[in-house]
């Protein structure tokens, strides 16, 4: 599935800024009833199912952007939209408190959920971590940001075929960095990834009478380890970008990757 694949053409425009959240999620349901993929969807029923979205917290993620999202039963793909507002945008009831003026919009099948959060996981990390917010807002016509968005990346899943996979395993003591290096395997095409919890070794250690001066019961021992299967050839970048995450600086950054080829591997899991 490619971001071409999804984005319509016909769903990407540049307007005067709605007068609230309200409204901008109104002109979404208007504009996305019209697609061939919806049309079986009311405008009426789009309107709530992205507000009770809304209501579940803001997809407002900050730095202007936006990112609503909903899925219903009974549709077959997925149908992706932007807005791009144009003045100060509109409020949307960000973290950081600033108004909206990309809206980046993903309505999808129920039974995909697993592709439904890849998206929304490339969208936010392609418009946080790269250029792609600034060419947007300085995009003149529709068509411009059509091309700047179909050009910048490509979301989604790659051919089913068997290629080869390794297996990273990245343990995290450092919880502050647990959930950006959560988000990088989220968003990589054909990524299956498990999440388990346990304890260091300290935790135990701490209770045998030869090593138990080294360790205190307030010392937080948790540990979280990311468990992923992913292409082979994509191994690389993605340690890459887990060390921008983790600092390499200390000598004890409290985050362990390994990586193992695989010989064998079949099946998918469900986030």
């Amino acid at each position: 599935m490619t971001l071409s694949r999804h984005l319509k053409p016909e769903c990407v425009a540049i307007i005067d800024p709605p007068a609230d959240k309200d409204q901008l999620l109104k002109k979404i349901a208007a504009m996305s009833s019209s697609t061939a993929e919806l049309s079986t969807i009311g405008e009426e029923e789009i309107y709530r199912k992205l507000k009770k979205r809304e209501e579940q917290g803001s997809t407002a993620f900050g730095s202007g952007i936006a990112v609503p999202h909903c899925s219903f039963e009974g549709i077959e793909s997925f149908v992706l939209g932007l807005l791009i507002l144009k003045g100060q945008g509109t409020t949307f009831d960000a973290p950081d408190k600033k108004p909206v003026s990309l809206c980046f919009f993903i309505i999808g099948p129920e039974k995909a959920r697993n592709e439904h959060i890849q998206i929304l996981s490339g969208i936010t990390r392609l418009l946080n971590t790269t250029d792609a917010a600034k060419k947007l807002r300085q995009a003149r016509w529709p068509d411009d940001a059509y091309s700047i968005l179909v050009g910048s990346v490509e979301l989604g899943r790659a051919a089913a075929e068997q290629v080869p996979a390794s297996q990273i395993t990245v343990t995290v003591q450092d919880e502050s960095a647990f959930i950006d290096i959560l988000e990088l395997f989220t968003a990589e095409p054909d990524c299956h990834i498990a999440v388990f919890e346990g304890n260091s070794a300290g935790r135990y250690l701490h209770h045998l009478p030869l090593f138990s001066a080294f360790w205190t019961d307030e010392q937080n021992t948790e540990v979280k380890i990311i468990q992923a299967v992913l292409k082979t050839s994509a191994c690389n970048n993605m340690i890459r970008r887990v060390n921008t995450i983790r600092d390499t600086s200390l000598p004890d950054a409290g985050v362990l990757i390994s990586v193992h080829e695989l010989s064998y591997w079949c099946g998918s899991l469900s986030y």
